[in-house]
């Protein structure tokens, strides 16, 4: 199928960071880090389920999911260390060449970029005053505040709205006045990340 193997996929992580050949230490340690990881997004997902607040109703399969993942986590992490051997770049199957990214790319990340700095981040004292004042309200922290609603609103007429949907899935459930971004999952992951808020 063409899928990397963990090998490969440790071998060009080495390479393209720069390190040199030979063992990759603690290498149990990073799996199972990994592992715990996941296991949290899962539970995140799963709580939302609880609250009403996910947009998929087959969230509430994810609390198995971060079960089972954290499980392995911790069977990985009691395991003895094995190291993990990077031999000669010249026996490297898989190449990661440098990532070409589209202009529709630059463009949505500046477009991203500009709605962080005149909506989020002047809004985030606001986004934690009302998420305390309603949490102590509702008794608990599972609040949205109403800032969240109205920046919601304004990301959604900006066009920086579920962007990580492709144009299949757009069709699928049939989303109004939505246009597909065009981006690819990498470049979604990138999107993903811009800025820091709470919010």
């Amino acid at each position: 199928m063409g899928i990397p193997t963990e090998y490969e996929y440790v071998e060009a992580y080495t390479r393209n960071s720069q390190r040199t050949s030979g063992p990759v230490t603690n290498y149990s340690y990073y799996s199972a880090l990994s592992c715990f990881r996941m296991a949290s997004i899962a539970q995140g997902v799963y709580a939302r389920s609880l609250q009403g607040n996910a947009s998929n109703t087959s969230a509430t399969t994810f609390g198995e999911i971060a079960k089972l993942v954290a499980a392995k986590g911790l069977a990985l992490s009691q395991q003895k260390e094995l190291p993990v051997f990077v031999e000669s770049i010249s026996e490297v199957k898989m190449s990661l060449a440098p990532v070409q990214f589209s202009a529709k790319f630059y463009e949505l990340r500046s477009k991203l970029i500009r709605f962080m700095n005149e909506h989020i981040y002047p809004n985030v004292a606001l986004f934690e005053h009302q998420h305390n004042e309603l949490a102590a309200e509702k008794g608990t922290r599972w609040v949205i505040p109403p800032i969240m609603e109205q920046l919601k609103a304004k990301a959604r007429s900006a066009g920086l709205w579920n962007l990580f949907l492709s144009k299949r899935a757009v069709a699928q459930v049939k989303i109004e006045n939505h246009t597909f971004p065009g981006l690819t999952n990498l470049g979604m992951a990138i999107s993903a990340r811009v800025g820091s808020a709470r919010v």
